[in-house]
């Protein structure tokens, strides 16, 4: 970019600006892809608060990403306010392009802390894992520290290009620039970095996981696992090829809006993948508690309608008894002589109540009025030695 001279440069009148070009799809996909980043990073810190119960230093690292994943998204959602994904015909320099310019760098800040801490997290976790090969841990460690400082060093250089650093977004004032193509240098040699640290972290991983003793249906999944993060490495690539169109150009808009859209991919990809190594204790726990949330409602459940049938066969019993008792009673003539055939002439019956204990019970006795049948159910227990007592007047059942 050439330094121009202060309110030298026209720009022509936006031709269509209500034409949004690809901000929409833009913002939905970033904000998608955000979101399920934090799930990711929720769900690894509820496996390691609830379930391991502790932390570790790439849980740290993981929480810091995404803190500042939110920060970045929000500066980009900043910037799609502005018209981050029009294209530049459609745009006017003051406030539109200025600010869009002024809020991607801003958002690249927390943007490059996001991709250096969510690999220091993987880096960590993998020495973890695979600690025991000393040259893999080495090659962890050194390249790790490479491509953090080289990425830190790119975003400096990046920021302090401009002097003052408004005339970054402001091409309109006076200020000392440096060559664009320096911090265009910079970044793809820190996205290269990149792209060959997500393509070890999974290569090498995959190698390690075949060599293990283990049945092959347990392999397949772990190594299907990890390379799903190979679709990181691809954004990383598409965002070195497309920070040729972003870095130092405002005339290319439509580029700048597909750079942090890649960019935006790549870190929450980055983040997605550094948590699902870990997810997989989740699923065995939550797996585990199905099983015995199951079973404890299928216990309450077999519990339940075996009360309900019990408790159906006595009220079907106490209506047959009480049926069959009146029945009797109803089916009685009140004809003497029929009544003279109900007298009770059998024999006391004795159940097996103890050796001093005696219980007898007669059928109902009517008295010599014909219209004055009477039923009771009253009972009379005797015992040896002790007087006999009726529990109440009437005929003893």
């Amino acid at each position: 970019m050439s330094d121009p001279g202060a309110g030298t440069t026209t720009f022509p009148p936006p031709v269509n600006p209500n034409d949004p070009g690809i901000g929409p799809l833009m913002i939905g996909f970033m904000w998608t892809f955000t979101s399920l980043a934090m799930i990711a990073i929720a769900l690894r810190l509820y496996v390691r608060v609830f379930i391991v119960e502790k932390l570790g230093l790439d849980d740290w690292f993981m929480i810091v990403a995404g803190i500042f994943q939110l920060a970045y998204q929000a500066c980009m959602t900043k910037a799609y306010q502005w018209g981050l994904g029009m294209d530049s015909m459609n745009l006017t320099y003051d406030p539109q392009i200025t600010n869009i310019l002024k809020w991607n760098l801003i958002g690249s800040i927390p943007g490059i802390v996001v991709a250096i801490c969510a690999r220091i997290s993987i880096a960590t976790l993998l020495i973890r894992l695979f600690g025991g090969r000393k040259w893999f841990k080495w090659y962890l460690i050194v390249f790790t520290t490479l491509q953090s400082a080289t990425a830190a060093a790119t975003e400096m250089l990046y920021c302090l290009q401009t002097d003052p650093i408004e005339g970054f977004w402001n091409p309109m004032i006076p200020a000392r620039r440096l060559d664009p193509m320096i911090a265009k240098v910079l970044w793809m040699t820190g996205q290269t970095l990149f792209t060959v640290a997500d393509l070890s972290y999974v290569i090498l991983p995959v190698s390690f996981i075949w060599k293990l003793k283990m049945p092959l249906h347990r392999k397949i999944p772990l190594m299907a696992l990890i390379c799903m993060s190979i679709f990181t490495a691809v954004a990383s690539i598409m965002r070195t090829i497309l920070v040729q169109e972003a870095v130092g150009q405002a005339e290319a808009m439509q580029g700048v809006a597909r750079m942090f859209l890649w960019a935006n991919l790549e870190t929450t990809f980055t983040i997605i993948m550094g948590c699902l190594p870990i997810l997989p204790k989740l699923f065995q726990q939550e797996r585990f508690n199905f099983v015995i949330i199951k079973s404890y409602v299928q216990t309450v459940f077999n519990r339940t309608i075996r009360s309900f049938h019990q408790g159906t066969r006595r009220s079907q019993q106490a209506q047959d008894a009480k049926h069959n008792g009146y029945h009797g009673l109803e089916s009685v003539k009140t004809d003497k002589h029929h009544m003279a055939a109900l007298a009770p002439d059998s024999p006391p019956h004795k159940p097996a109540l103890g050796p001093n204990t005696t219980c007898s019970s007669r059928e109902p006795n009517f008295s010599d009025a014909a219209g004055d049948i009477t039923r009771t159910d009253q009972f009379m227990v005797s015992y040896e030695g002790a007087p006999t007592r009726s529990d109440g007047p009437g005929i003893g059942r």
